[in-house]
């Protein structure tokens, strides 16, 4: 018996009609008559209790005492039946929640090292060389005079240039970086792209995503309308404590069916805030990187041909991307946001009657039942099965709450963690971007004042370097330690058997071991009407 009442509890997570404040019972017309039904059970209660008879109670509720027992039979298959296609939709759309979830969020195991691994490399190779160029640069600067020779063969003091070659080769690591930073990022947007077609050739994305959920909610709806009719058109054959256990019913069905909406919009809200945050991280990568090669290449060339006045330009590159590794963090962040405010505008109108709603809304409706359930048991004799169902219903609703328990904990645990990464981007961006500021800075000055005069133009590009390999060496360390808590992170939750697919793939199987159970109910539903 526990295991029925395990499995009818999630049946009931996604059914409902009638909810206090504004729930799923605003869109359709059954609100009133299900209002008017507690109501007449309220009063048919009123003066009744446990010790009363049956009959006496059948009378207060409009039942005839003598009223065949089939006749019930047959209302309360009925209602049975209502129940049942309700739980089944709401099984067909908790599923469909987890599957446009795990199609439009597809992340990959190795997603979180391979995109680390690129952008570490490209730090690391982009601090060595600028070390390496503030190695050369800083030879004139601590040591100003070289002994030489004049034209007359005479040994003199000469002051000391930075080693032509040495400031070559000390730009091509940080050009290697750049590239391999930015493939890394095209590579990345390149499978969120491809996943994004994969999931339009199985209808799962956003758009046709909505066209199917507002299809499923209109026929949850119907059904809904249906059951409140039903209830509504027989409130008079019904015992009074019947007809408010299947009006209560009617409230836990509405809550759930509120409930699997909500989760359905607040995936896909979450999914395009994230996925455009992404691929906003991506393209912003990619222009950064970019820039600083350009950049790069244009001080290469103004050290090759010695012409002062290319460090401007090649200055103005680095500033700019300097400045995008400070505000890329926080401007994709913005771009989220934004795109997830769209999501909630769009999807205004197809949750916009449960917008607010509380999953303790549910667990208050759903304590309501087993009371009900003692007080509808002492009703006098009618179909047995009646209860039976009631009771695995209930059962499921119970394991509903613990499965939307476990999502909303896992919706709370991935929301910090995105803002906690976040917070470090931003941080890691600040320091690694505020000390590039100064390399482009040195070099603009130079290039724009100092053109003429190599060795002021030296000591300021030296000055950036250093500052830059400050800032570089930082942010390796900070992209090593975030990478191994990350990594800490997965294989703790992966031994709790809480990482999202762990999760997930556990209420897909709950779910469709639900279905098995609903499906068994009508067979057997079947064959105890056929051998009546």
């Amino acid at each position: 018996m526990k295991n029925w009442l395990l499995f009818l509890s999630v049946l009931q997570l996604y059914c409902p009609c009638q909810v206090q404040g504004q729930t799923l019972a605003s869109d359709c017309k059954s609100s009133d008559p299900s209002a008017s039904l507690m109501a007449r059970c309220q009063n048919g209660n009123t003066t009744g209790n446990g010790s009363e008879s049956s009959a006496v109670i059948c009378q207060e509720s409009g039942v005839e005492a003598d009223r065949p027992r089939s006749d019930l039979n047959k209302l309360y298959t009925r209602l049975d039946e209502l129940n049942r296609k309700l739980l089944l939709k709401d099984v067909e759309l908790e599923r469909f929640n987890i599957r446009f979830r795990n199609a439009n969020n597809v992340q990959g195991r190795w997603r979180g090292p391979r995109y680390f691994l690129s952008q570490e490399a490209n730090t690391i190779t982009s601090t060595a060389g600028a070390w390496a160029g503030v190695a050369t640069r800083a030879k004139p600067i601590f040591h100003r005079f070289i002994l030489g020779r004049n034209k007359k063969g005479e040994f003199v003091q000469e002051r000391r240039l930075a080693f032509r070659i040495g400031l070559e080769d000390a730009l091509i690591p940080q050009m290697v970086g750049q590239t391999i930073g930015s493939f890394g990022s095209a590579f990345e947007l390149g499978v969120n792209l491809w996943h994004d077609h994969e999931a339009r050739k199985l209808s799962l994305d956003p758009v046709a995503a909505d066209k199917y959920v507002v299809r499923i909610k209109g026929e949850i709806l119907s059904l809904l309308a249906q059951r409140a009719e039903w209830l509504d058109r027989n409130s008079n054959e019904l015992p009074a404590t019947h007809l408010q256990l299947a009006t209560a019913q009617g409230l836990v069905l509405s809550d759930l069916c509120n409930l699997a909406l909500n989760e359905y919009a607040r995936f896909h809200i979450g999914t395009r805030r994230y996925r455009t945050f992404q691929d906003a991280i991506f393209v912003l990568d990619i222009t950064r990187n970019m820039t600083g090669v350009a950049g790069n290449i244009v001080a290469e060339y103004a050290t090759v041909v010695k012409r002062g006045s290319a460090n401007a330009p090649a200055g103005v590159c680095n500033l700019v991307s300097a400045c995008l590794t400070i505000a890329s963090p926080v401007a994709a962040r913005v771009i989220g946001k934004a795109a997830g405010g769209r999501a909630a505008q769009q999807l205004k109108s197809l949750v916009a009657s449960s917008e607010h709603y509380d999953l303790l809304k549910f667990e208050s409706d759903l304590a309501k039942i087993p009371p009900l359930l003692k007080s509808a048991a002492r009703s006098g004799p009618v179909e047995e099965r009646f209860f039976t169902r009631t009771e695995e219903i209930q059962s499921l609703n119970e394991l509903s709450t613990q499965l939307h328990r476990k999502k909303f904990e896992l919706a709370n645990r991935e929301t910090r963690a995105g803002t906690r990464a976040a917070t470090q981007n931003v941080a890691a961006g600040a320091v690694i971007g505020g000390n590039k500021i100064m390399s482009g800075l040195g070099y603009m000055i130079a290039g724009f004042r100092f053109y003429h005069r190599p060795l002021d133009s030296n000591f300021l590009i030296a000055d950036g370097g250093l500052t830059s390999g400050i800032g570089g060496t930082l942010g390796a360390a900070d992209n090593l330690r975030i990478q191994v808590r990350s990594e800490l992170q997965r294989r703790n939750l992966r031994q709790s058997h809480l990482l999202p697919g762990q999760i997930l793939s556990e209420h897909m199987q709950k779910l469709d071991e639900i279905e098995r159970r609903l499906q068994s109910l009508q067979e057997q539903t079947g064959t105890d009407d056929g051998s009546r």
